[in-house]
């Protein structure tokens, strides 16, 4: 089974900020789909063209994300090879997206304690551009919430991703890099099919 992890912190008072970008994005993959509760995360199945899917959103703390991810890991019998992990990037211009095939963590917590846990980096990434900081306090900045504008603009961004997905399912990671690393930003590749919730 492939599994798509949607890093953020827990809690309605971070759903709309910089740093839960990727439980935005696992929300538009999940569309209608029942979210099941596990001790540290948010699971449910969604199928992508035949394929089932596992989604998962951590309940820890983003620094602690890993402990949240191996358990998943487990419960859907999930491999390195076949996992995915979603989150905000702020050396990425706001609105813009990069996948890879695995790497280090680039200065993100979240994904910095998914490798510590799975002692492995080999696993698939998008990197939501969120904009750099500048003079401004990191850690304030990702907590704060998208004003409206960039709102505005991190919702457009969110389907391209769902289809950036969608895509590594159906053709592996190196054909969804070549097709969302080079396409335009907000440009959409035709031949999506949808899924359905398991």
């Amino acid at each position: 089974m492939k599994i798509v992890v949607g890093l953020g912190n827990p809690g309605a008072q971070y759903s709309q900020t910089r740093h839960n970008v990727g439980f935005m994005v696992l929300d538009g993959l999940a569309g209608d789909a029942r979210w099941r509760h596990a001790s540290k995360f948010l699971w449910c199945v969604i199928r992508v063209q035949g394929q089932q899917v596992g989604l998962v959103k951590p309940g820890t703390w983003m620094n602690l994300s890993g402990i949240a991810v191996k358990q998943a890991m487990t419960l859907l019998h999930g491999r390195v090879r076949d996992l995915m992990v979603v989150h905000d990037d702020m050396d990425l211009p706001l609105g813009t997206m990069k996948m890879r095939p695995g790497g280090g963590d680039g200065g993100h917590k979240g994904v910095r304690s998914v490798i510590y846990e799975l002692g492995d980096e080999g696993f698939a990434r998008i990197r939501i551009g969120i904009g750099h900081p500048q003079d401004r306090d990191v850690v304030d900045y990702v907590l704060q919430p998208f004003d409206p504008t960039e709102m505005e603009i991190i919702e457009k961004l969110i389907p391209r991703a769902v289809l950036g997905v969608k895509s590594w399912v159906r053709e592996g990671v190196q054909r969804a890099m070549n097709t969302f690393n080079r396409t335009r930003k907000n440009s959409f590749p035709e031949g999506d099919k949808g899924h359905e919730e398991v």
